[in-house]
């Protein structure tokens, strides 16, 4: 009985999945727009800032996972059924990306986006926090989005023009207020996301995580950290909004130091996406709490 009953509830939910995907293919017919997803939330961002209402834009991995830890799922690959484009960042950061082209059997061709082909350091899996990768980005995502939607081709291109200006203004305040910091050592109970990063602004990382997030530090190694924090007279630590913050207490604690986020981006909290936080908004929120843990002074 019960597994009779599981099977009325499997086939319950996926008559509603494909219920979602007809009314979504219907609504984007009546309304003559294109239909794109992308992978994860800094392509996300980067295409609404780019396309806003002119296209109907889903974000594959739903909002609270990360990147890292994304596993696909057959049921996923419903709701590529209407798309005309997926955009991703790269086969390194999402190598399930090469699982759904070999797989995609829809009844219209699908485009595959990848955005970080023609950027800088390629061996970094967090292409996003390179503001120069940023606008490569946005440059591949609006080249595809004009090149099969014509009509909207002025907008987009003026779209991606704005959103570059926003890019340069934000690269010249991370410059402008980090350029000045009685620290220049970022301790990260997190993973190794923001190396090169770091390396432009003359400041150095120190992460737990490799920048897979696949290891955990072994006890020595937490030992050396704590060593390394409290012979430097750290005041300041940082972690990540999304990982379980009993970790990051515990250096705390045995430190005698204060804890602030630092965000990687290859992910966004529910809380933000409700809000609707671009990676502008994030990334502000980043150098806030960068300039206050290392002591840094406005010129």
């Amino acid at each position: 009985m019960k597994k009779h009953l599981r099977i009325i509830l499997i086939l319950i939910l996926v008559l509603l999945v494909m219920f979602f995907v007809y009314n979504k293919k219907q609504q984007a017919i009546k309304y003559g727009k294109i239909s794109v997803i992308a992978a994860d939330y800094p392509t996300y961002s980067i295409t609404k800032q780019i396309a806003g209402n002119l296209i109907n834009l889903d974000m594959f991995i739903p909002p609270g996972q990360d990147s890292h830890h994304f596993e696909l799922k057959p049921s996923d690959i419903i709701k590529l059924s209407d798309t005309n484009l997926f955009i991703y960042t790269s086969y390194e950061l999402e190598p399930w990306v090469k699982d759904i082209e070999s797989s995609y059997k829809g009844k219209k061709p699908l485009m595959f986006v990848n955005t970080t082909k023609n950027t800088e350091n390629k061996e970094s899996l967090h292409a996003w926090l390179n503001f120069y990768n940023v606008k490569i980005m946005a440059d591949q995502i609006t080249f595809y989005l004009t090149s099969i939607d014509e009509k909207n081709r002025a907008i987009y291109l003026e779209n991606l023009e704005a959103f570059k200006q926003d890019i340069n203004k934000l690269g010249k305040e991370f410059v402008s207020q980090l350029s000045n910091c009685k620290r220049k050592t970022i301790v990260h109970i997190g993973h190794d996301a923001f190396g090169d990063m770091s390396n432009k602004l003359g400041l150095h990382f120190v992460p737990v995580q490799n920048e897979e997030a696949t290891n955990q530090p072994s006890a020595k190694q937490v030992g050396q950290l704590i060593n390394h924090i409290n012979s430097k007279n750290i005041e300041y630590i940082f972690t990540e909004k999304m990982l379980n913050p009993s970790f990051a207490k515990m250096i705390s604690n045995e430190t005698n130091t204060k804890v602030l986020l630092l965000n990687p981006i290859d992910g966004i909290s529910k809380m933000d996406f409700e809000r609707n936080k671009t990676y502008q908004d994030l990334m502000r929120v980043n150098l806030k709490n960068i300039s206050k843990g290392l002591n840094c002074q406005k010129k």
